[in-house]
């Protein structure tokens, strides 16, 4: 059962971190990606 939390809990943690690092970076990128625009104009 131990065991069985942890997979669960681990599972949680990876999906909460991908949801996390999504949101982070989709805003990230665009602004980035302007950025860069800007610079290589």
């Amino acid at each position: 059962m131990i065991h069985a939390y942890g997979v669960l809990i681990a599972t949680l943690i990876t999906l909460s971190l991908n949801l996390a690092i999504l949101e982070l970076k989709l805003p990230f990128e665009t602004s980035e990606s302007s950025q860069e625009a800007v610079k290589w104009s």
